[in-house]
């Protein structure tokens, strides 16, 4: 059987340019199927980008139509307007949410932009909440933590979207608990808002964003290693605790092979008859030195 061996490439096969070109072609879609993977994936995003946020960042807006996200905003100014204007996002703190691209979008999201209208603003208090006002007549709801009930904001009313007394209260219960449950922690973070009829899952809404409290965010992330940090100091103190009980015992056991040692010795020489004298293989050192019986002189001769 001859093996023909033939050769695809002219030239030797270089696996990183192979990624980097498909990494050039892949069609990325930002397309979520599952509301839990999408808000994790975000909070991820967030982590790994933390680096490149300013101080003056207080806030992120992830914008959705339905399960597909069409623009990601970082809140600066001091009060951000969001409408249903063209213009997508301008520097004077403006998000107009018809001027986002979306190649795929159906009839009824279209009909939830429209009715957007002036929308509302959001800022954010000194003391770390975040507060709307809504601009327009239209329904507007919100969700503040996703395990509680969505409500509608009221109509020329100032509402607070995240509470952030309530968020200290929820670090402060589960720094207590033995196996605190940051990630759970971690997701409330976020509120939700959406425009139009109410959906159970956010990914069927028309029209709706995730609104990530940096700030919260960022006081989570010094929880945490403050936590951990003292996790670390109480287990090097354990470590040292029981290094040093271990170093008792074992100055007790070798006393007390000593006292085992001398014990037999004491046996070997007798016991209590042998007391105060050195012993010598097996019986009393002074046994050896015990000066030699005077010799008798009778006459000239030694007896």
């Amino acid at each position: 059987v001859t093996v023909k061996m033939t050769h695809t490439l002219g030239r030797m096969m270089s696996r990183q340019q192979i990624s980097e070109e498909l990494q050039r072609t892949e069609d990325f879609e930002d397309v979520w199927e599952d509301f839990m993977e999408c808000i994790e994936d975000h909070l991820e995003e967030v982590e790994m980008k933390w680096d490149h946020y300013d101080d003056e960042v207080w806030a992120k807006a992830i914008i959705f139509e339905r399960n597909r996200r069409v623009a990601k905003v970082l809140f600066r100014k001091p009060v951000v307007v969001i409408d249903n204007n063209h213009e997508g996002y301008n520097d004077d703190g403006i998000i107009g949410l018809r001027g986002f691209e979306n190649e795929k979008r159906d009839p009824e999201t279209g009909a939830a932009l429209k009715k957007v209208g002036k929308g509302f603003k959001v800022t954010m208090d000194n003391g770390g909440n975040i507060i709307v006002n809504k601009l327009t007549n239209k329904s507007i709801i919100y969700s503040a933590y996703l395990n509680e009930d969505s409500l509608l904001l009221e109509d020329g009313k100032s509402s607070k979207i995240f509470d952030m007394k309530k968020f200290q209260v929820h670090m402060k219960k589960e720094k207590k608990k033995e196996m605190p449950d940051w990630r759970e922690l971690r997701r409330e973070v976020l509120t939700t808002l959406s425009f139009g009829e109410y959906r159970d899952d956010p990914l069927e809404q028309p029209l709706w964003m995730l609104v990530i409290n940096i700030v919260a965010f960022d006081l989570l992330r010094s929880k945490i290693r403050v936590y951990n940090e003292a996790q670390r100091s109480e287990a090097i103190s354990k470590a040292s605790s029981i290094n040093s009980i271990d170093t008792i015992d074992t100055e007790v056991t070798s006393e007390k092979e000593k006292s085992k040692v001398t014990k037999t010795e004491e046996r070997n020489t007798g016991g209590s008859g042998a007391k105060g004298k050195k012993s010598f293989l097996g019986h009393p050192i002074g046994w050896h030195f015990i000066p030699p019986l005077k010799q008798k002189k009778n006459g000239s001769r030694l007896l």
